[in-house]
């Protein structure tokens, strides 16, 4: 990821994951934070395949528990 057109790009299909409340790119750490609803149900394979999708290959995927109601 090396402009804001693709980070654009990687930001609209990430948010069409379901249970997907808010999406983040930051280019300049080349990574995306995806918050998803409580209690959605998501595991790494839709996350890549979105990447995919976006013409990109997914890194190391980091999950982070986070508290009802709460957004990162």
């Amino acid at each position: 990821m090396q402009c804001p057109f693709c980070a654009r790009g990687i930001k609209k299909h990430l948010a069409k994951l379901p249970g997907a409340t808010r999406v983040d790119v930051e280019l300049a750490k080349n990574q995306a934070i995806v918050t998803f609803a409580f209690g959605a149900k998501v595991t790494d394979a839709p996350i890549q395949q979105a990447l995919r999708n976006a013409g990109f290959t997914a890194g190391a995927i980091e999950w982070r528990a986070g508290k009802p109601g709460e957004e990162r």
